[in-house]
């Protein structure tokens, strides 16, 4: 499936939203993908691919499922990929006599508010009235509000109690979160095993980098080189990391060996004033790019470690009140500054942050809200063991939606990172190991090696695997 839209300017570098004619590819969870291509994926409409059965596939061919898991890790494109299917799906309903309805479930706090909004909708209550066929999407079930398996648990339950015999559903999710024990069986029972497919979205090829560095006015092989010389080809392969890496090579021409400074050099990019006419105005706001940036991250602890999903006047229970926000005191690298609500419209006006309708404004990507979080306990000296008690389910183990926070803050702190070692070592192949020495890199391969011989961890967790190269 193609998207394509107007190149973007240097300045909104750092959208997930793919802005280029790409055509992303799914391939099949249980398969293998072909990285041959110096580390891209092996373009699969060349004539050495199209005929092989593991070939990945765009979203348009895998119709014939009627019920499809589409999984991914944080940046990769799975909700743009969701949404352009959803948006193909209604422009040809009237031609095909289908009905095509998206949720974003990142916006729902309550299963009586989900139930509603999908359940009980208009368009939901024509389809079971009428005779069309339903294709229902359902987008960003990892990063709902709601617990996991509650949602999942009320799909299992209210699914089967409609015609699905009509009915198609789409569900994206990150592939460590996907509750499938409980929504694999239920979706197997109401279609059958043979038409229930779970694919994982496919990394960018390399004409799809070309295709992106050309439309900044990049040349390509020059910013391909560079690539390899920072060992960040598998950073390019990723809309999210993909944009940040043209933003800064297009200004600096160069890029970062680390994928922390890549993070931090993004997001403050994104914190700077990037319209022309306020620059020519000097209307550029109370807030240096520095202080916009500690403000941030105290919004992404906010939103990240409260389990919330925007910031806005009001106080909903699923938001951040800004009234809440704008409190306190904030030193750093910077000229101090109480924060004041102002201060944190400001911010809100930044790159980092986009519109989620009305007055409510949300993260541009989840990434940024994950990584500012783990910087913002980081800069704040956050005692280890207060961290731990954040990241840690009282149960054991992480809590599923801070496995990132805590790979980012292992990054950011050596005293932490030395509690994680033991603890949750895999979790820590996430990170960024670039800047780690000979004898964490040691700790970390003894925790992991004992940790597999007494069977207390799984060899699966995306993103883990381009750790273990570092390890050597």
């Amino acid at each position: 499936m193609k998207q394509t839209q107007p190149p973007p300017s240097s300045s909104h570098v750092g959208s997930a939203k793919p802005l280029y004619d790409w055509q992303r590819f799914w391939t099949a969870r249980t398969g293998t993908l072909d990285l041959s291509d110096g580390g891209f994926l092996a373009d699969p409409t060349g004539p050495l691919h199209r005929s092989h059965p593991a070939t990945p596939a765009t979203l348009a061919e895998l119709a014939q499922y009627r019920a499809l898991v589409l999984l991914g890790e944080p940046g990769i494109g799975k909700s743009i990929t969701l949404e352009a299917g959803a948006a193909r799906a209604s422009a040809d309903a009237v031609a095909d006599g289908t009905t095509s309805i998206h949720v974003d479930l990142r916006a729902y706090s309550s299963d009586a508010l989900l139930h509603q909004r999908v359940f009980v909708s208009p368009e939901f209550i024509a389809w079971t009235t009428g005779s069309s066929h339903l294709v229902l999407h359902l987008d960003s079930l990892d990063e709902a509000l709601l617990r996991i398996d509650s949602i999942a648990n009320l799909l299992a339950s209210e699914l089967p109690r409609y015609p699905t015999s009509r009915m198609s559903v789409r569900i994206a999710c990150r592939t460590a979160s996907w509750p499938g024990a409980i929504l694999e069986p239920v979706l197997g029972s109401l279609w059958g095993k043979d038409v229930v497919g779970i694919f994982e979205l496919a990394p960018l090829r390399r004409k799809d980098l070309v295709a992106a560095a050309t439309a900044h006015g990049i040349d390509a092989n020059t910013f391909i080189r560079e690539l390899y010389a920072a060992d960040v080809v598998r950073f390019a392969m990723k809309p999210l990391t993909l944009n940040l890496l043209l933003g800064l090579f297009q200004r600096d021409g160069q890029l970062p060996r680390s994928i922390v400074d890549l993070y931090t050099r993004g997001c403050l990019k994104l914190c700077e004033e990037t319209s022309s006419s306020r620059r020519n105005a000097r209307r550029l706001g109370a807030l240096n790019p520095a202080q916009r940036l500690r403000v941030a991250s105290r919004l992404a602890a906010a939103t990240m470690l409260a389990n919330r999903y925007a910031q806005s006047d009001g106080v909903p229970e699923e938001d951040v009140a800004l009234s809440i926000l704008a409190r306190g005191h904030e030193e750093g690298d910077f000229p101090a500054f109480d924060v004041t609500e102002d201060h944190v419209r400001e911010v809100l006006d930044t790159g980092l942050f986009t519109s989620r309708g009305g007055e409510l404004m949300g993260w541009a990507h989840q990434s940024f809200a994950e990584f500012l979080a783990a910087r913002y306990l980081v800069e704040k000296k956050v005692s280890p063991e207060n961290v731990l008690k954040i990241l840690l389910h009282p149960s054991g183990g992480l809590v599923p939606q801070l496995g990132v926070v805590a790979a980012w803050i292992e990054s950011l702190s050596k005293q932490i990172r030395d509690v994680l070692i033991a603890r949750e070592p895999l979790v820590l192949l996430r990170g960024d190991l670039i800047g780690w020495g000979g004898s964490d890199l040691a700790a970390l391969t003894t925790s992991l090696l004992t940790a597999f011989k007494h069977q207390n961890l799984r060899d699966f967790i995306p993103g883990a695997n381009r750790g273990w190269a570092s390890l050597a």
